[in-house]
Protein backbone atom coordinates (compact mmCIF):
# COMPACT_ATOMS: atom_id res chain seq x y z
CA UNK A 1 0.00 0.00 0.00
CA UNK A 2 1.39 3.57 -0.25
CA UNK A 3 1.76 6.37 1.74
CA UNK A 4 -1.01 8.70 0.85
CA UNK A 5 -3.51 5.40 1.05
CA UNK A 6 -1.48 4.48 4.76
CA UNK A 7 -2.57 8.70 5.72
CA UNK A 8 -5.97 7.89 4.44
CA UNK A 9 -6.46 4.51 6.24
CA UNK A 10 -5.05 5.40 9.21
CA UNK A 11 -6.66 8.97 9.69
CA UNK A 12 -10.41 7.49 9.07
CA UNK A 13 -9.55 4.55 12.01
CA UNK A 14 -8.62 7.75 14.20
CA UNK A 15 -12.04 8.85 13.15
CA UNK A 16 -10.58 12.51 11.92
CA UNK A 17 -11.07 14.60 9.30
CA UNK A 18 -8.46 16.36 6.74
CA UNK A 19 -9.11 19.42 8.37
CA UNK A 20 -8.29 18.05 12.06
CA UNK A 21 -5.12 16.75 10.87
CA UNK A 22 -3.77 19.46 8.33
CA UNK A 23 -4.38 21.78 11.83
CA UNK A 24 -2.64 18.86 13.59
CA UNK A 25 0.61 18.94 10.97
CA UNK A 26 0.22 22.63 10.82
CA UNK A 27 -0.41 22.46 6.93
CA UNK A 28 -3.64 22.97 4.97
CA UNK A 29 -6.71 20.56 4.12
CA UNK A 30 -5.29 20.95 0.22
CA UNK A 31 -2.03 19.35 1.37
CA UNK A 32 -3.27 16.20 3.34
CA UNK A 33 -5.66 15.84 -0.05
CA UNK A 34 -2.63 15.92 -2.17
CA UNK A 35 -0.68 13.50 0.65
CA UNK A 36 -3.34 10.56 0.65
CA UNK A 37 -4.15 11.19 -3.10
CA UNK A 38 -0.65 10.58 -4.45
CA UNK A 39 -0.09 13.95 -5.87
CA UNK A 40 2.13 14.58 -3.30
CA UNK A 41 4.88 11.48 -2.55
CA UNK A 42 7.70 13.12 -1.32
CA UNK A 43 5.93 13.93 1.87
CA UNK A 44 8.64 15.81 4.62
CA UNK A 45 10.56 13.48 6.70
CA UNK A 46 9.42 15.71 9.55
CA UNK A 47 5.55 15.34 8.72
CA UNK A 48 5.65 11.93 8.29
CA UNK A 49 7.62 11.86 11.65
CA UNK A 50 4.67 14.21 13.23
CA UNK A 51 2.07 11.61 11.67
CA UNK A 52 3.50 9.15 12.81
CA UNK A 53 3.31 10.60 16.74
CA UNK A 54 -0.46 11.72 15.70
CA UNK A 55 -1.13 7.94 14.64
CA UNK A 56 1.02 6.13 17.79
CA UNK A 57 2.50 4.20 14.60
CA UNK A 58 6.30 3.64 13.31
CA UNK A 59 7.20 6.10 11.00
CA UNK A 60 8.11 2.89 8.73
CA UNK A 61 4.54 1.95 8.59
CA UNK A 62 3.54 5.12 6.95
CA UNK A 63 6.11 4.84 4.36
CA UNK A 64 4.64 1.54 3.51
CA UNK A 65 8.32 0.05 3.81
CA UNK A 66 8.34 -3.64 4.59
CA UNK A 67 10.40 -4.33 8.21
CA UNK A 68 12.62 -7.14 6.70
CA UNK A 69 16.17 -5.65 7.82
CA UNK A 70 14.65 -2.57 9.40
CA UNK A 71 14.97 -1.93 12.97
CA UNK A 72 12.04 -2.30 15.04
CA UNK A 73 11.53 1.43 16.28
CA UNK A 74 9.89 2.17 19.55
CA UNK A 75 7.90 5.59 21.26
CA UNK A 76 10.01 7.51 23.65
CA UNK A 77 7.55 9.81 25.50
CA UNK A 78 7.30 13.43 24.42
CA UNK A 79 6.69 15.89 28.16
CA UNK A 80 6.28 18.88 26.97
CA UNK A 81 8.75 21.75 26.39
CA UNK A 82 12.41 22.53 28.12
CA UNK A 83 13.43 26.25 27.94
CA UNK A 84 17.00 27.10 26.44
CA UNK A 85 16.94 30.39 27.90
CA UNK A 86 15.71 32.18 30.91
CA UNK A 87 13.28 29.39 31.96
CA UNK A 88 9.51 27.63 31.50
CA UNK A 89 7.39 26.43 34.18
CA UNK A 90 7.71 23.20 34.23
CA UNK A 91 4.85 20.80 33.97
CA UNK A 92 5.14 17.14 32.42
CA UNK A 93 2.96 17.38 29.53
CA UNK A 94 2.57 14.49 27.89
CA UNK A 95 2.13 14.99 24.32
CA UNK A 96 2.37 11.75 22.90
CA UNK A 97 5.52 9.42 21.06
CA UNK A 98 8.64 9.96 18.86
CA UNK A 99 9.41 7.17 17.62
CA UNK A 100 13.19 6.01 17.70
CA UNK A 101 15.22 2.98 16.74
CA UNK A 102 16.03 0.82 19.68
CA UNK A 103 19.52 1.63 20.32
CA UNK A 104 18.55 5.34 21.69
CA UNK A 105 17.69 4.37 24.84
CA UNK A 106 16.21 7.51 26.00
CA UNK A 107 13.57 7.71 29.20
CA UNK A 108 11.47 10.79 27.52
CA UNK A 109 12.23 13.58 24.91
CA UNK A 110 11.20 17.58 25.34
CA UNK A 111 10.96 20.37 22.62
CA UNK A 112 13.31 23.24 23.04
CA UNK A 113 12.60 26.21 23.34
CA UNK A 114 15.24 29.42 23.75
CA UNK A 115 18.42 29.72 22.42
CA UNK A 116 20.74 29.49 25.81
CA UNK A 117 22.53 26.24 24.23
CA UNK A 118 23.15 27.32 20.32
CA UNK A 119 26.88 26.86 20.90
CA UNK A 120 26.10 23.33 22.18
CA UNK A 121 24.59 22.68 18.76
CA UNK A 122 21.13 22.76 20.74
CA UNK A 123 18.57 25.20 18.86
CA UNK A 124 15.49 25.75 19.23
CA UNK A 125 12.67 23.60 17.97
CA UNK A 126 15.24 20.57 17.98
CA UNK A 127 14.07 17.73 20.42
CA UNK A 128 16.42 16.34 23.39
CA UNK A 129 16.43 12.72 24.58
CA UNK A 130 16.81 12.19 28.13
CA UNK A 131 18.10 9.17 29.96
CA UNK A 132 17.08 9.40 33.37
CA UNK A 133 18.73 7.63 36.87
CA UNK A 134 22.36 7.36 35.57
CA UNK A 135 25.39 9.16 37.22
CA UNK A 136 26.03 12.55 35.93
CA UNK A 137 29.46 14.18 35.47
CA UNK A 138 30.34 17.78 34.90
CA UNK A 139 30.00 19.48 32.05
CA UNK A 140 26.93 17.11 30.98
CA UNK A 141 24.17 18.53 29.42
CA UNK A 142 20.95 18.00 31.11
CA UNK A 143 17.04 18.57 31.68
CA UNK A 144 16.77 20.35 34.69
CA UNK A 145 13.72 21.17 37.18
CA UNK A 146 14.54 24.36 39.47
CA UNK A 147 11.99 23.19 42.67
CA UNK A 148 11.49 26.46 44.10
CA UNK A 149 10.47 28.26 41.01
CA UNK A 150 9.31 25.33 39.16
CA UNK A 151 11.57 26.31 35.91
CA UNK A 152 12.64 23.50 33.72
CA UNK A 153 15.57 24.54 32.47
CA UNK A 154 18.62 22.43 29.79
CA UNK A 155 22.05 23.76 31.06
CA UNK A 156 25.76 21.86 31.65
CA UNK A 157 25.62 21.00 35.37
CA UNK A 158 28.87 21.39 37.07
CA UNK A 159 29.39 20.57 41.21
CA UNK A 160 31.32 23.87 42.65
CA UNK A 161 31.77 23.42 46.65
CA UNK A 162 28.20 23.02 47.99
CA UNK A 163 26.65 24.76 44.74
CA UNK A 164 25.80 23.16 41.46
CA UNK A 165 26.21 25.74 38.42
CA UNK A 166 23.61 25.52 35.62
CA UNK A 167 25.58 26.59 32.44
CA UNK A 168 24.00 27.92 29.20
CA UNK A 169 26.20 27.33 26.16
CA UNK A 170 25.41 30.77 24.68
CA UNK A 171 27.60 34.03 25.97
CA UNK A 172 24.35 36.30 25.87
CA UNK A 173 23.49 34.04 29.24
CA UNK A 174 24.65 33.94 32.66
CA UNK A 175 25.27 31.12 34.84
CA UNK A 176 22.81 30.01 37.53
CA UNK A 177 23.84 29.20 40.60
CA UNK A 178 21.83 27.16 43.14
CA UNK A 179 21.53 24.80 45.66
CA UNK A 180 21.73 21.48 44.83
CA UNK A 181 18.37 20.83 47.48
CA UNK A 182 16.65 23.03 44.72
CA UNK A 183 17.87 21.31 41.59
CA UNK A 184 16.11 18.24 40.44
CA UNK A 185 17.78 16.35 37.41
CA UNK A 186 15.36 14.75 34.87
CA UNK A 187 18.10 13.13 33.33
CA UNK A 188 21.04 13.75 31.45
CA UNK A 189 20.82 14.47 27.43
CA UNK A 190 21.82 11.84 25.50
CA UNK A 191 20.85 12.96 21.75
CA UNK A 192 18.98 15.74 19.62
CA UNK A 193 17.35 15.75 16.64
CA UNK A 194 17.47 18.58 14.74
CA UNK A 195 14.73 19.82 11.91
CA UNK A 196 16.16 20.29 8.31
CA UNK A 197 13.57 22.77 7.75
Amino acid sequence: MDKGKIIKQLRLENHMTQEELAEKLHTTKQTIYKYESGIVTNIPSDKIQMMAQIFGVSPVKIMGLSNVGVPAAHGVPILGTICAGNGVYAEANFDGYFFVDHSIRADCCLYVHGDSMVDAGIVDGDVVFLQKDIPIEDGAVCGVVLKDSCEAVLKKVYRSGEHLILQPCNSNYKPIVEDPENVSIVGEMIGVYHKTK
